[in-house]
């Protein structure tokens, strides 16, 4: 017998889902912003400002990939979810 409570875990698949996407908004304006510094606000310009802001491209696609993980996580939680309430239905 598996102990699991199926609208809890769809829920809590779902909110990942949300919050991962978030997170993608969440990033895309951070890492703009920070490549923007010595491009177009002029915080910090020069030779150490344009390294710092290219080397937030790999940050991003890095943070990108965690929240892909994070999304599918929450996939996968809503479809096991389904899947446990698929079997319970059946065995009715």
């Amino acid at each position: 017998m598996i102990d699991v409570d199926t609208t809890k875990l769809k829920k809590g698949g779902e909110d990942i889902v949300k919050l991962s996407n978030d997170f993608k908004e969440l990033c895309n304006g951070l890492y703009s912003r920070l490549y923007n510094i010595p491009y177009k606000t002029g915080e910090w310009y020069g030779t150490s400002a344009i390294k710092f802001s290219e080397s937030t491209i790999d940050e991003k696609i890095e943070s990108l990939e965690f929240k892909n993980e994070l999304y599918e996580f929450g996939k996968t939680m809503i479809e096991i979810a389904n899947s446990y309430n698929t079997e319970i239905t059946n065995n009715k």
